[in-house]
């Protein structure tokens, strides 16, 4: 059987600000989420074990790179248009970055911010 050859790479980060915390926004056990930092995710999955299926994530992280919860999204565009709408992120909040994907992913440690 043929490896999957899945790849998720963070395309953009933003700090979420101290004036919209918590997130207007709830956990699976309720409760309002409040992460450092936003992400969004280019999601490639592996034609042999998804269909090669292709779209973007949201992710709302702790400050130590792991994931509180996600959204997934069609587009990058419509991942920081519904950013904006339901938490305030504004575009000029976004960071640009190509960093791999991992359970605690960092790009604010090693993209330069602008």
């Amino acid at each position: 059987m043929p490896t999957c050859q899945c790849q998720h790479n963070i395309v953009r980060f933003a700090r979420v600000r101290d004036d919209i915390k918590p997130l207007d926004y709830a956990d699976s056990s309720g409760s309002l989420i409040d992460p450092e930092w936003i992400t969004i995710t280019h999601n490639k999955l592996g034609v042999d074990c998804h269909g090669g299926l292709e779209g973007y994530s949201m992710e709302f992280r702790r400050d130590d790179g792991s994931v509180i919860t996600w959204e997934e999204f069609k587009t990058s565009e419509h991942a920081a248009e519904t950013a904006m709408r339901w938490h305030s992120i504004y575009p000029n909040e976004w960071h640009p970055c190509m960093v791999p994907d991992s359970d605690n992913a960092r790009p604010w440690l090693t993209t330069p911010l602008q």
